[in-house]
């Protein structure tokens, strides 16, 4: 799907949905062009890289491949492989979603497989006000759309703050949720990752913010400098995050711990409780004369009582050592 819009010499503007208008809109002298290719094919991509000349190497990189955030400088414009944290459906789990960018002064062209909120909603904006939009630049429109994506990068962060919460309370109950580790191996799998992209989205800020990118005007270095001090922040955050999922499976082993403690201590307790007994009764069960005679009217009462009389004894012990 390709939509866009462009912004003529003449400060008309139109809207665009076909290779067919765009090449009539980049013959137009002066024009600046955004165009948007959502699930792209390789015709659509071999069509806009004849019309702006852009790099077979390049676009093949668009179509395939899980790249690390990077910038390629060329001649005529820049390339650039970015991730956004999250698409427009509800957060479940974190799924980078590759945004690959040709810019310069005069066209910007976003390609990717599947649906970015940062793009839509520049999409929308441009759509209502596509003349003061694109009058800006087209650096500025990269900003907005790196800016949004960094704002979703902390919803992630936040995201993983409730769900962090959620297992901080479940490793606390005694009753150890045996599914709660993999939980948390996968949890931290994803943090891991999390971090991951948005530290190599940060270092491939830092050539932008310091002016040394062509096609950037010099007034935006300090607004993509704070969009890098955002990521530094979300970083942090993570950080935290994974702080304190250690503490939780600190809480989760220690849980189980004092539950399998309290388990051995009733066993023993019972251990120790019949053990005499069981000695008693083994020494009676013995084919030998014994004291009191075995074949006395009272004898099996008289050592039921005084089996009853060790089993009490032995409670009266147990209590007060507060083993129970």
């Amino acid at each position: 799907m390709l939509r866009g819009f462009a912004l003529y010499g003449d400060e008309s503007t139109s809207a665009l949905s076909s290779l067919q208008d765009v090449a009539a809109a980049w013959a137009r002298e002066g024009a600046r062009l955004w165009v948007d290719v959502e699930e792209p094919t390789a015709e659509v991509l071999a069509g806009l890289g004849d019309l702006f000349g852009l790099d077979a190497e390049a676009r093949e990189d668009c179509l395939e491949g899980a790249q690390r955030p990077r910038i390629d400088e060329f001649e005529e414009y820049m390339f650039m492989v970015l991730y956004g944290a999250l698409g427009t459906e509800p957060f479940h789990e974190f799924l980078p979603r590759k945004l690959s960018v040709f810019f310069c002064d005069r066209f910007l062209i976003t390609v990717h497989r599947e649906a970015h909120r940062s793009i839509e909603a520049q999409l929308k904006r441009c759509g209502k006000h596509t003349q003061s939009t694109l009058r800006q630049g087209l650096d500025h429109l990269l900003h907005n759309i790196m800016e949004t994506m960094v704002g979703n990068y902390g919803l992630v962060a936040e995201e993983y703050a409730k769900r962090l919460d959620a297992l901080e309370e479940r490793s606390l109950k005694d009753d150890g949720d045996a599914s709660m580790l993999e939980e948390l191996i996968a949890l931290r799998r994803e943090l891991l990752d999390l971090r991951r992209m948005a530290s190599s989205q940060r270092d491939l800020l830092l050539p932008i913010a310091e002016g040394e990118m062509d096609y950037v005007s010099e007034d935006l270095d300090v607004h993509f400098s704070h969009v890098r001090d955002h990521l530094t922040t979300t970083l942090e955050i993570i950080d935290t995050h994974r702080e304190i999922l250690h503490g939780i499976r600190e809480n989760y082993h220690l849980t189980l711990s004092n539950k399998l403690n309290e388990i051995m201590k009733v066993l023993t307790i019972f251990s120790s409780f019949f053990l005499p007994l069981t000695f008693i009764a083994g020494i009676y069960g013995m084919n030998m004369p014994l004291w009191p005679a075995p074949e006395g009217r009272g004898t099996f009462w008289l050592v039921l009582l005084f089996m009853g009389a060790c089993g009490a004894a032995m409670l009266v012990y147990f209590r007060r050592k507060k083993w129970f």
